[in-house]
C-alpha cells in the first residue's frame, strides 16, 4: 500500500542559534509505504488459509475413511450372499431328492400327494430366496467394482 501526504510544521523563532530561516514554517511532503507481508491483515488471511486447508484435509481423510467402511462391508455382504447362494444350492438338491422319493411313495394316498406339494412349495420358495441372494450379491459387487479403483 502507498500513501501520499503533506504536513505542515509550524516553527516559531529562536535568538540564541544562528540559522538560516530561522522561525520560517515548512511544508513537508510525505510518502508512505505499507508491505503486505508486514502487515497483520496478511497474517489473518494466512491463518485462515491454513485452517480451510487443514479442514479440508480432514474431510478428505473422513469421506477415504467412510468409503473404505463401506467397501468392507460390500465384501463382507458379498461373501455372505455367495454362503448363502450355496446353502440354498444344497437345500435345493436335498427336496429335490425328496420330491422324487415322494413321487415313488404317491399312490392314492392323499397324505403323501400334500407333502410332495409342500416340498415342490419349498422348492420354489429356496429359488426365490437364491434370486434375491443373487441380487444382493451383485448389487454388492457392482458396488466394489466402482469405488475399489487402484
Amino acid at each position: 500500500q502507498l500513501t501520499v501526504g503533506m504536513d505542515y510544521i509550524w516553527n516559531s523563532s529562536r535568538s540564541n542559534v544562528d540559522i538560516p530561516d530561522n522561525g520560517r514554517d515548512a511544508l513537508i511532503p510525505m510518502v508512505g509505504i505499507q508491505l503486505p507481508f508486514l502487515s497483520s491483515r496478511n497474517t489473518r488471511k494466512k491463518e485462515e488459509w491454513k485452517r480451510k486447508q487443514t479442514a479440508a484435509r480432514y474431510r478428505r481423510e473422513n469421506e477415504k475413511q467412510a468409503l473404505r467402511s463401506e467397501l468392507l462391508s460390500a465384501f463382507e455382504r458379498l461373501s455372505k450372499n455367495r454362503s448363502e447362494y450355496e446353502y440354498l444350492n444344497q437345500q435345493i438338491a436335498t427336496t429335490q431328492r425328496m420330491v422324487e422319493l415322494k413321487e415313488h411313495e404317491i399312490g392314492s394316498n392323499a397324505a403323501e400327494f400334500y407333502d410332495y406339494w409342500m416340498l415342490l412349495e419349498d422348492i420354489l420358495d429356496y429359488q426365490w430366496k437364491k434370486w434375491e441372494v443373487t441380487q444382493n450379491a451383485q448389487e454388492a459387487y457392482f458396488y466394489i467394482l466402482k469405488y475399489n479403483k487402484p
